[in-house]
């Protein structure tokens, strides 16, 4: 895990651990750079354990987000769609990974910005 995280993501300021995905806090606070912020979104299965020399030397943090119940969800997806609303989404293929690092580094990226890695042009 600590590998695959530094691979992705040795120099960057945020990560976010996905939902379902096995791995550890420390394995991700490797991988920032200092006073980066490790983003748990959603309610964790398992307690989450770190270790203070994986934060305290680089002023990393543990933030979090809360994400509603799926009733709650639903009525905000059908209001969306009642009204056309939809969401911002700047899609890169993954030939241009590189392109959308840099997007992301010079605070371009507004809103979300995602690598679509099923597609290669």
């Amino acid at each position: 895990m600590a590998q695959e995280a530094t691979s992705w993501s040795a120099h960057e300021d945020k990560a976010r651990d996905p939902p379902g995905r096995a791995g550890s806090p420390n394995d991700y606070f490797a991988a920032l750079r200092p006073r980066g912020r490790l983003c748990v979104v959603g309610l964790p299965t398992e307690p989450i354990t770190v270790s203070p020399l994986s934060i305290i030397p680089a002023e990393k943090a543990l933030v979090s987000a809360v994400v509603g119940p799926p009733a709650v969800t639903r009525r905000l997806l059908d209001f969306a769609a009642l009204h056309g609303i939809h969401p911002e989404v700047e899609v890169f293929p993954s030939a241009r990974i590189d392109e959308a690092i840099d997007h992301f580094r010079k605070g371009r990226a507004r809103y979300r910005a995602v690598v679509d890695l099923r597609t290669s042009g």
